[in-house]
Formats: C-alpha cells, structure tokens, sequence
C-alpha cells in the first residue's frame, strides 16, 4: 500500500530513478493498492500543479483503493487512543493492517509508532515477483 508521501513523492519525481523504477513495477503489476484516506490528504493539502494532479490520478487510478470499513475505524481508533500520532496516518496504518499489506512511506517518524504493522520507507522497497 502506498502512503500519500510515496505517491506525491512519485509524481513530483522526488525519488531517485532506481526507487522510482521499483515503485513503478509495484504498480504495473497490479498488485500495489492506497488507502482512501491518502487520496483524501493528496487532494486536500498538497500544492499540486495541474500536472502533478494529473500524474497522481494516474498512479492512483490502477491501484486497488481500500476504503475505511467498521474494522479499520476500530483499529485507527485503538491506534490514536494508545498514540499521538494524527488520524489520518493511524486510518492509512489500520487500512494496511487490515488488509495484510505493507504500507510504503517516508514517514518513519510516526509509523514506528504504532504496533503490529508491516512497513518499510520507500528507499529501502525493492521489487521483488
């Protein structure tokens, strides 16, 4: 699953072209997927240019999206009680453990502070089939 991070990071080109080429694998595959709440945080508080919104529909758009359902609010609300870490990023944690996915972020800094999640930085994901 790709944090909102990852995802601004790919369209605004912010990775190096290895990082790059291995997220854009990820994708292609079919097999990479965002959370509802990260489209949500993309649109609502990053200063996109008209291209780099496109670019990020169109990273958005094959990926599998994965909406807030009644057992991802629980664990997001067990998450921020036990936590200080914001919502949003404790409903994208909760959307991947639910999931049984691995979240890929840049956001080190709170993600490590919530149990029982699988995750990696995006700099250290590599593709593997």
């Amino acid at each position: 699953m790709l944090d909102s991070n990852v995802t601004i990071g790919l369209a605004t080109k912010q990775f190096s072209k290895k990082e790059h080429e291995n997220l854009i694998d990820l994708i292609a595959t079919g097999r990479a997927s965002y959370s509802l709440i990260s489209c949500i945080n993309i649109f609502a508080k990053a200063n996109l240019n008209f291209e780099e919104h496109i670019a990020i529909e169109s990273i958005c758009n094959p990926l599998e999206r994965i909406n807030i359902s009644i057992e991802i609010a629980d664990i997001a609300t067990h998450y921020r009680k036990t936590t200080k870490v914001k919502i949003s990023d404790c409903i994208v944690d909760a959307s991947a453990y639910a999931a049984k996915l691995i979240l890929i972020t840049n956001d080190k800094k709170d993600f490590s502070k919530l149990d029982g999640l699988n995750w990696m930085p995006s700099n250290t994901f590599f593709f593997k089939p």
